[in-house]
């Protein structure tokens, strides 16, 4: 398959799932430097890392009539003062599939000094427009581990039986590998324009984008799916592809990245066209293009990265910040609490409510 590599330039949007299955949330990094200065502050120096798991599963049991299962997983983190779960965070839901491979991965902090319990539901959604609700979705079965399981499996990877409790037969596995990222990791976001030509008539596609393990460079990781594309006549239009270039190629421009065309199927076994890998540099050439062979061509009409500054880069470059404090003492104005005086608040009443019944002092009048 032959790869030309051509020209870039800025634009925004919102990342989109096959078939509008799922909305990625932003993958920016905003928080790298304020986690950073944390760490340093509250933490002792490499007892704490800000890691990613990514989760898989396979054999899910089938729970729809007409269709397969659409799964999607929920991770909590134990409490350690009061024992109880509390949601870290959620992947995508996959639609029709018995074998998702998820693209969102999962953030947490691990602590070195610490047992960090974490549980794993997965759940068959039956009704999409209730989420982020569970309530009235299926539930399927859970894992249980915790965070240094993974740290100290081998290649941090753990395949484990999904479990529930009502049946006496494990409901099919998943896998949870885990990867420790840098705390100098950029905010910097990748906006790229894909466009379609010569694709044979009804066909359904849409692209996976992925990037190598860091500590495999020959496997893959999904982190970005497309939704189905546009399509007119032979010409095909995805929406644009925004995410950080930290999650793409690490802040690497030489880092492999991956990409894969599907033709979507309603029974989510979606068929592979093509897949290809390339230096992610290249693709800033002028008018890249990936000729597929009895298919058609996929332009990479623009690819931009764009800088975006932390409130530290602002600090470090010389921004100066003011501040201004006054406080009223005066003893004459009486007592704040009694409706007599000018420092008088009523706490029953919003002062951001419209009611006429809605009262100000006078100085915020």
């Amino acid at each position: 398959q032959a790869f030309h590599m051509g020209c870039c330039a800025p634009n925004t949007a919102m990342n989109h799932s096959v078939g509008g299955d799922f909305a990625m949330p932003s993958e920016t990094h905003d928080g790298d430097q304020a986690y950073s200065l944390l760490k340093q502050m509250c933490f002792q120096p490499d007892l704490s890392n800000m890691m990613e798991i990514h989760i898989s599963c396979k054999n899910l049991p089938d729970l729809d009539v007409t269709s397969k299962s659409d799964p999607l997983v929920v991770v909590y983190m134990m409490d350690n003062l009061t024992k109880n779960y509390k949601e870290i965070g959620r992947t995508e839901m996959v639609k029709d599939s018995l074998n998702p491979q998820f693209v969102k991965a999962i953030g947490l902090l691990y602590m070195f000094e610490e047992r960090q319990h974490l549980k794993l539901d997965v759940f068959d959604v039956d009704d999409e427009n209730a989420l982020p609700s569970l309530a009235g979705q299926q539930y399927i079965g859970s894992v249980q581990l915790c965070v240094h399981e993974i740290v100290r499996a081998e290649k941090r990877a753990l395949t484990l039986s999904v479990k529930n409790n009502k049946k006496t037969k494990p409901c099919g596995t998943m896998e949870i590998w885990g990867e420790t990222l840098p705390d100098n990791g950029s905010a910097n976001l990748i906006y790229i324009d894909l466009e379609g030509m010569g694709f044979p008539p009804h066909k359904k596609v849409f692209l996976k984008l992925f990037r190598t393990k860091d500590d495999d460079d020959q496997e893959l990781v999904p982190v970005y799916q497309t939704e189905v594309g546009k399509r007119s006549g032979s010409r095909i239009k995805w929406r644009k592809v925004t995410i950080s270039a930290f999650t793409l190629m690490r802040d690497d421009p030489s880092r492999i990245v991956g990409f894969q065309l599907l033709e979507w199927k309603s029974s989510g076994d979606h068929k592979i066209v093509a897949e290809q890998r390339v230096p992610f540099q290249t693709l800033q050439d002028e008018k890249a293009e990936w000729a597929i062979p009895n298919f058609g061509t996929l332009y990479f009409t623009k690819v931009f990265v764009q800088q975006r500054h932390s409130f530290l880069d602002y600090v470090f470059g010389g921004t100066e910040i003011s501040l201004i404090t006054a406080i009223d003492f005066t003893g004459s104005n009486g007592d704040p609490r009694s409706p007599n005086s000018l420092h008088y608040y009523d706490l029953g009443k919003s002062i951001y409510s419209c009611s006429p019944s809605s009262r100000r002092n006078s100085y915020q009048l």
